[in-house]
């Protein structure tokens, strides 16, 4: 059962020995309202009362709702990325005038074990604490059960609880999607706590909409709905991204974690250069943070600033972060543009090591082609295609030219031919994508600008190595002496007007093999 804290009854009767002015009654009332709607800047002007008032003999009947406001504000910022330390600070400075059998050291625990937005953290340092607070885990449900039994006012009491109960959803005994306690509270319960249980595990977006509307000034809900509009952005969703991440870019400029999501939304829309100045912002306060070096060394690689890229990725690995098998790859691709093929060699070795994915068994599938290892890169590119199942064009491509690299003209002609099928669909794929995605006035403006020019560019690289791809299926093919799709083939290499000179050249070409297989024919018989 939750103890009676007597503090406010005492405001109310206005002490004798420490009157409280009509006026400042009224301030404390307004700052009590302010806690309850629960935004940061409510909680901050909470806070600014609670310190102005909490001087003298005053402050022992003030320093509840201060402290309380300092945990508040603390477990906030650690929900967008802020610093909290300030807050833990006042926090803890507030504890001199609250009575030692209260145990608010215990409650400054509890906020210290909630843990920073993880998407401001590197992932070693959210290793880290979880390691630290593994004992801790296992007494939740005890300290949960503490805090509501204490001398917390009750809305304050039941937000901490949340920010356990969600933080540690993985502890034992916990099934479903919803725990007791979030259910327990209703539609109609302070917007502070619709903001906790709206953002607990995942973010119930209909929730913040309703939180934003009775409180506009809960300008934090933005960063959790900004998350939700970004991700949706490749899915034709996320209209409303750029005024989120804007908004909420401008009211948190210190935190790493929206400055993150500045840069994964800058990056989702092609803007590089402007994900980069994010990116930067979080290594600045982040150095390690894996995420951030890992997306600015990918817009470093589609700038083409090869040489910057190369130096991203190597920090990556000299920092041992723990995606550093992708810092191989990309450094593995800015060394291969650059021709450094036994540099870009030596790192896709690497990044084997740590995981032959997809990608990794690809790439280096073609460097080993193009160093002529055609052994190790045919059996790189099989194992590829099989995974694949034939919808990678690049594999079927770099097969083929392995297989013509070996005179094995049959094979190579069939690879090429699955290119230009593969590169064919592709151009059709993309092409329904830019019909609806122009047609779509609802998406971000520059996204949809640079999307359908960057899938317009794709498709016509795509019709281009549809056409080479065929070209060289009928070379090679004609050269095995199989003719039955030759001419289908030159029908889609015709389309490039880049291959005209080549076709006459081929057409002859095919034609005499044509004549002369005929003769070997007729010799036979």
């Amino acid at each position: 059962m939750r103890f009676l804290w007597l503090a406010g009854a005492c405001l109310a009767a206005a002490c004798a020995s420490v009157p409280i002015k009509p006026a400042d009654q009224q301030d404390l009332a307004r700052a009590d309202a302010l806690v309850r709607q629960g935004c940061y800047d409510c909680l901050r002007e909470a806070n600014d009362v609670y310190t102005r008032l909490a001087v003298g003999k005053a402050r022992r009947l003030v320093a509840l709702r201060l402290f309380e406001t300092n945990l508040l504000l603390a477990l906030r910022e650690k929900e967008i990325g802020l610093d909290p330390a300030a807050s833990m600070a006042h926090a803890r400075a507030a504890t001199d005038a609250l009575p030692p059998v209260m145990d608010p050291d215990r409650y400054l625990a509890d906020v210290e074990a909630v843990p920073d937005r993880s998407e401001g953290m590197p992932h070693a340092d959210q290793a880290a604490f979880t390691r630290a607070h593994r004992d801790f885990s296992r007494s939740v449900d005890a300290e949960i059960a503490w805090i509501a039994a204490g001398p917390l006012t009750p809305v304050v009491a039941t937000y901490l609880e949340l920010s356990l109960d969600c933080t540690y959803r993985s502890r034992a005994g916990m099934t479903g999607d919803q725990s007791a306690l979030e259910t327990s509270i209703s539609a109609d319960a302070a917007p502070l706590l619709q903001y906790r249980v709206a953002t607990c595990t995942k973010t119930d977006g209909d929730a913040l909409a309703r939180v934003r509307a009775s409180v506009p000034a809960f300008v934090e809900t933005s960063y959790f709905l900004g998350e939700v509009a970004v991700a949706r952005l490749p899915l034709g969703g996320g209209s409303t991204a750029r005024t989120l991440v804007d908004e909420v870019l401008t009211h948190f400029a210190d935190s790493p974690a929206v400055a993150y999501l500045a840069g994964a939304f800058q990056q989702t829309v092609g803007n590089c250069a402007a994900a980069l100045t994010e990116y930067d912002a979080v290594l600045a306060a982040r150095p390690q943070h894996e995420d951030a070096w890992l997306g600015r060394t990918i817009c470093l690689t589609y700038l083409n600033r090869t040489s910057e890229a190369i130096a991203a990725a190597t920090r990556m690995i000299d920092l041992q972060l723990d995606n550093r098998r992708d810092a191989y790859y990309w450094r593995a691709t800015n060394h291969r543009a650059n021709h450094a093929l036994d540099l870009a060699r030596a790192d896709i070795e690497a990044a084997r090591k740590m995981g032959a994915s997809l990608t990794v068994l690809t790439l280096a599938g073609t460097i080993e082609h193009d160093q002529d290892d055609l052994d190790t890169a045919e059996r790189d590119l099989e194992t590829a295609a099989g995974r694949s199942s034939g919808s990678l064009c690049v594999v079927s491509w770099y097969l083929g030219s392995v297989r013509a690299k070996r005179d094995r003209w049959r094979e190579a002609g069939q690879n090429f031919e699955d290119a230009s099928g593969c590169y064919g669909r592709e151009a059709a794929a993309r092409a329904v994508v830019v019909v609806r995605l122009e047609a779509d006035d609802t998406l971000d403006a520059e996204y949809r600008r640079t999307q359908s020019a960057s899938l317009r560019s794709q498709i016509a690289t795509d019709r281009s190595q549809e056409a080479v791809a065929a070209f060289n299926a009928a070379n090679f093919l004609s050269a095995a002496g199989e003719f039955t799709r030759v001419d289908a083939l030159l029908d889609v290499a015709a389309r490039d007007a880049d291959l005209a000179h080549d076709l006459v050249t081929l057409r002859r070409q095919i034609e005499d093999r044509r004549q002369a297989a005929a003769r070997r024919a007729a010799v036979t018989q």
